[in-house]
C-alpha cells in the first residue's frame, strides 16, 4: 500500500492510542485523589450493650446486610469481582475487629472512615448511622465473640472502569453518603409510628434511597441501576396496595402479588428480611402505609417535587509537606462546583453565579488567598505556610514529632428549585491539648443569589427557643435515657438558649447549628438540631422554602 496512504493511517492510529492512553491516566490520577482524600470523624462513644441485645448479634447482622458482604462467620467476601472494575472485598471482620477499638470499628460502621481517614467504599454506613448506638455496640460485642478464621484475604483493587464509576458517582465513598442521609430522613408520621420509621430508616433506605423514595436518589453505597437503568428501586409508598399478610408474605419469601421473581429484592427477603419479628414486620408496614396516605393526601406538587436545577460535582484537593517521616503539614480543600441544568421557577445563572461568588469569598476569607487562585494551589500555598509553622514549633519544642493539619471543606446538603444549603467545616490542629473546629451553615436563594436570613422562613425566631432548647438537651441524651437538664449542658451565664447564627433549609425542615463554645464547652461538642416542618407548623413560611410542601 502507498506509504502516502499508510502515514496518515499510522498518526491517526498513534493519536487515538495517545488519547486512550491520556484518558486511562486521568481517570486514574482523578479516581486516586478521590480514593485519597482523608476525613476527620467525630468522636463515637457507645453505651454498654444490653446482653439480650448482644444475644441478637446474627439476626441483627442479618437484618444490617453485615453477612450479605462479609459472608457467612463475617470471615470475608467478595463483594465486587469483575476484571474491568475491580476486586472489591468486604474484609474478615473476625481479625479485623482485634485490631480495632469498639471506638475505631463504631467510626468505621456508622461514619465510614477508617483508622487512617480514609473514606470506605462500598460500605452501609449511610443507613448504618441511623442505627441506635446500643444496636451498634451489640454488633460490635458480638463480632467479638466469633473465633478468628481464615477468609478472603484479596487486596483491594479497583480497574479502569471502577474507577470511572467512582469518578461518576456509581460508587459512593460512605462519609459523603453519610452527610447526604443525615437530611434526607423518611417523613416523621409521630410517635405511633416510630419503629417502623427507624426500621425502614436503617434497613429499606438502603436500597430504596434515604427516604424511601426510590429512584434515581443517592443510595447508600453504589448506583442499583449501574448498567440497568430500568433497574431502579420503587417508592415505598407502593406497599399500601398490600395487607399485612401479604406484606409479611413479601418480606420473608420476596414473592410480591405478582408472583414473579424480584431480583435482589426476593434474595435480600430471603437472605436477611426474613429475620424481621412479626411486630417488626407490623410496624414496618403501618409505618408505610400510613406514609402513602399522607402522600395521597397532599398535592401533586408535594409528592413529585420539581427537579433540582443545578448540578452539584465536588472536588477536593491536598497539599503535603514532610519535616521528617513522621511530622508532616498536610492541608484538604473541598469545594462544589456548581452547573445550572434547566431553567425555571426564577432560578438562573445570574443567581447561581451570585452563590458561587459568595462561596468563593468565604473561602478567601477563610484561607486569607487571593480571588480566582485555582484551588490546588491555593492548597500548595497554604501547605507552605503550615510548614513554616511546624518548623517553628519544632524548634521551639524540640521534642515533638507530630504534625500540623488544617481542613476546611465547604459541601452541599440540600438543594431544590428554591433553595442550595451548604456546610461549611474548618478544622485544624497546630499543637495543644485538642484541634480547632468551627463550622457554619448556610442556604441560598436560587431565585435571586442571596443569603437567606432567618427571619425569611421563621419570622418570630422567639417562639422557636423552647424547640430549640427541647432539641438541644435530645441531642445530647445517651440513647433511651431521658435527656439531661439543659442548664447542666450550657455556660452558666447562658440562661436561655439563643437561635443561632448558622442554620440551613433542608428537606425535613430547618437545621440549627451550635459549635462548641458557642454556649457550652469543647466537650459538649458541635450539637445540630433539626426542627421539623412538623414541628415549625405555624412558625415557618414552608410553602416558600421546603422541596417538599
Amino acid at each position: 500500500m502507498n506509504t502516502r496512504v499508510l502515514r496518515p493511517l499510522a498518526y491517526g492510529l498513534g493519536g487515538l492510542v495517545g488519547l486512550a492512553a491520556a484518558a486511562v491516566l486521568i481517570v486514574h490520577v482523578w479516581s486516586e485523589a478521590i480514593l485519597r482524600r482523608r476525613y476527620v470523624p467525630v468522636p463515637e462513644p457507645l453505651p454498654t450493650a444490653p446482653p439480650a441485645l448482644v444475644a441478637q448479634g446474627y439476626r441483627l447482622a442479618r437484618l444490617h446486610g453485615c453477612l450479605s458482604c462479609h459472608g457467612e462467620g463475617l470471615t470475608g467476601n467478595h463483594v465486587i469481582r469483575d476484571w474491568p472494575v475491580g476486586d472489591i472485598i468486604a474484609p474478615n471482620l473476625t481479625k479485623l475487629v482485634r485490631r480495632r477499638t469498639d471506638e475505631q470499628l463504631a467510626i468505621a460502621i456508622r461514619q465510614g472512615i477508617a483508622p487512617n481517614g480514609r473514606g470506605l467504599l462500598v460500605m452501609t454506613s449511610a443507613v448504618h448511622a441511623r442505627m441506635l448506638p446500643e444496636e451498634t455496640a451489640a454488633l460490635i460485642a458480638w463480632m467479638r465473640t466469633l473465633p478468628v478464621s481464615d477468609g478472603e484475604e484479596t487486596p483491594f483493587r479497583l480497574r479502569p472502569l471502577g474507577r470511572l464509576m467512582l469518578i461518576l458517582g456509581d460508587f459512593r465513598l460512605q462519609p459523603i453518603a453519610v452527610t447526604q442521609y443525615r437530611t434526607m430522613m423518611p417523613v416523621d408520621l409521630g410517635p405511633e409510628h416510630a419503629l417502623g420509621r427507624r426500621l425502614t430508616a436503617a434497613i429499606c433506605a438502603e436500597c430504596h434511597g434515604p427516604a424511601l423514595a426510590g429512584g434515581p436518589t443517592p443510595h447508600a453505597d453504589l448506583n442499583p441501576s449501574f448498567g440497568d437503568p430500568g433497574n431502579l428501586p420503587p417508592n415505598l409508598i407502593a406497599v399500601a396496595a398490600y395487607t399485612l399478610e401479604q406484606f409479611r408474605t413479601l418480606m420473608r419469601t420476596g414473592v410480591p402479588l405478582s408472583g414473579r421473581h424480584l431480583g435482589l429484592m426476593t434474595e435480600v427477603a430471603q437472605d436477611d428480611l426474613r429475620y424481621f419479628t412479626d411486630d417488626e414486620i407490623e410496624a414496618v408496614h403501618r409505618y408505610l402505609v400510613a406514609r402513602a396516605t399522607r402522600a395521597a393526601q397532599m398535592p401533586a406538587s408535594a409528592v413529585s417535587p420539581p427537579p433540582p436545577l443545578i448540578r452539584v460535582a465536588d472536588t477536593t484537593v491536598t497539599a503535603r509537606r514532610c519535616v521528617t517521616a513522621s511530622s508532616c503539614a498536610e492541608v484538604t480543600l473541598a469545594m462544589p462546583r456548581l452547573s445550572v441544568l434547566t431553567a425555571g421557577n426564577g432560578s438562573d445563572s445570574t443567581a447561581l453565579a451570585a452563590v458561587v461568588a459568595s462561596l468563593g469569598d468565604s473561602l478567601r476569607l477563610l484561607t486569607g488567598l487571593q480571588p480566582g487562585q485555582p484551588l490546588q494551589q491555593r492548597a500548595d500555598s497554604l501547605v507552605v505556610r503550615l510548614e513554616r509553622e511546624l518548623r517553628q514549633k519544632r524548634r521551639a519544642v524540640p521534642q515533638w514529632d507530630g504534625g500540623f493539619s488544617r481542613d476546611l471543606r465547604v459541601r452541599v446538603l440540600w438543594h431544590s428549585p428554591a433553595v442550595l444549603t451548604v456546610e461549611v467545616v474548618e478544622s485544624a490542629f497546630t499543637g495543644g491539648a485538642h484541634g480547632d473546629y468551627e463550622a457554619s451553615l448556610r442556604s441560598y436563594d436560587l431565585r435571586t443569589g442571596h443569603r437567606i436570613a432567618i427571619t425569611a422562613v421563621i419570622p418570630d425566631t422567639a417562639a422557636i427557643v423552647p424547640l430549640l432548647e427541647q432539641g438541644f438537651a435530645r441531642a445530647k441524651a445517651d440513647s433511651g435515657a431521658s435527656p439531661p437538664p439543659l442548664a447542666t449542658l450550657l455556660f452558666p451565664e447562658v440562661q436561655r438558649l439563643p437561635v443561632p447564627v448558622h442554620f440551613g433549609v433542608v428537606a425535613d425542615g430547618v437545621q440549627f447549628l451550635y459549635n462548641p463554645y458557642d454556649v457550652a464547652s469543647w466537650a459538649v461538642g458541635r450539637t445540630d438540631v433539626l426542627l421539623t416542618w412538623e414541628q415549625l407548623s405555624g412558625k415557618a413560611d414552608r410553602t416558600r422554602w421546603s422541596g417538599n410542601r
